[in-house]
């Protein structure tokens, strides 16, 4: 990040490490900063702060990660089956009461 945060016009950077405890949020799946794991592709891994829009993102550009590679997980079978499941009074998982939504999708 070095070279991010001698960028001209950047204030900070936040990442997981400097942001503090972050959760999932009420509508996201995974947690709003990648670190150190990231969940899924194109996943935020930093915020850069700057004087302009255009300064942060030619500091963003400038950051480089290096990623350790993980095995997938596509088979929901065996997903299923140690998945933390919600459910009882939560309102989530297989104990909550279906729901069907329906839109207009020509608005």
């Amino acid at each position: 990040l070095g070279t991010a945060k001698a960028a001209p016009g950047v204030l900070t950077i936040v990442t997981a490490d400097t942001a503090g405890p972050l959760t999932k949020g009420d509508f996201n799946t995974a947690k709003l900063l990648g670190g150190p794991a990231v969940d899924h592709y194109h996943q935020a891994i930093a915020l850069v702060v700057a004087e302009t829009f255009e300064q942060a993102r030619a500091a963003a550009a400038l950051i480089r990660i290096d990623y350790a590679r993980d095995k997938g997980r596509f088979d929901l079978d065996t997903a299923l089956k140690t998945a933390p499941l919600k459910g009882d009074s939560s309102g989530e998982g297989s104990a909550a009461p279906a729901v069907d939504r329906v839109g207009n999708f020509e608005r």
